[in-house]
């Protein structure tokens, strides 16, 4: 069983293991000392994107000996964009990939700034993948029909500064998303669609939440290119704090039948 948030809490979990100094002082020093480039600058995620593919899913695919590659895909005057690639060493496609959109902000204007010198330094030696994530999804329009699903912000669902944590959001949007599912709100989607695994997930952030609000997710369903998505729009009041949209893979292309829910 692949869940999306446990995909995401096992990328976030080997970014702080590899950007953070350990206690231990005798142990080799990250690329990225963390803590000293967020106490002179702030960063804002703009936009996270997740990609699971549908071996993961097999149920006799490889669980074991995962392996997470991390690369800087995208370098720009105030953003970089971080790639996370999940693989089994048994097996040669990757698993699952998340794309990491981060934008360096003036903490006395609150607006886009230069990235300063010592990120640019940190990424010297790394080369760069050349893999364009957009720093804002495209705006999505929302119908008039739409569904509706409240959540409110505990303490478990903040970071350290009690402000909404971004797979909180996430969460929200696939709890509702599932809602939708289970009470037959969407024409086009499906229990059967569901079953057959997250494909894509992709959101952007505008607006911060904190702990004890309440947040509205709105969702609704529209064609693209390469299926259907369910967007979502989260709200606080009216006050949207982030767009997102989320795709299913199609359970008509071939997979022996061995892919397991979720």
């Amino acid at each position: 069983m692949v869940q999306l948030t446990s995909v995401l809490q096992l990328f976030e979990s080997v970014a702080m293991f590899a950007f953070w100094h350990g206690a231990n002082t005798n142990r080799e020093p990250s690329f990225w000392d963390i803590r000293k480039i967020f106490g002179e600058y702030m960063f804002f995620m703009a936009t996270i994107r997740c990609d699971i593919y549908k071996e993961f899913y097999q149920i006799n695919s490889s669980k074991h000996n995962l392996d997470v590659l991390i690369e800087l895909s995208n370098l720009s005057r105030s953003s970089f964009t971080l790639s996370y690639t999940l693989k089994a060493r048994s097996h040669p496609m990757p698993y699952a990939r998340l794309d990491f959109v981060s934008i360096c902000i003036d903490m006395s204007t609150r607006k886009p700034c230069p990235l300063p010198p010592s990120v640019r330094d940190m990424f010297k030696n790394h080369s760069l993948q050349k893999r364009l994530i957009r720093r804002r999804m495209e705006k999505l329009i929302r119908p008039q029909e739409c569904q509706t699903y409240r959540v409110s912000i505990h303490y478990t669902d903040t970071d350290e500064n009690q402000h909404t944590h971004w797979i909180a959001y996430i969460r929200a949007c696939y709890n509702a998303c599932m809602a939708g599912i289970l009470h037959q709100k969407y024409e086009c989607i499906t229990k059967d669609d569901a079953v057959q695994g997250i494909k894509s997930f992709e959101i952007t952030f505008l607006k911060e939440s904190m702990i004890e609000d309440d947040l509205d997710v709105i969702s609704w369903t529209f064609p693209y290119e390469d299926g259907t998505y369910i967007a979502f729009d989260v709200q606080k009041g009216d006050q949207l704090c982030c767009q997102g949209k989320l795709s299913f893979h199609d359970g008509r292309s071939t997979d022996d039948g061995k892919n397991s829910k979720l």
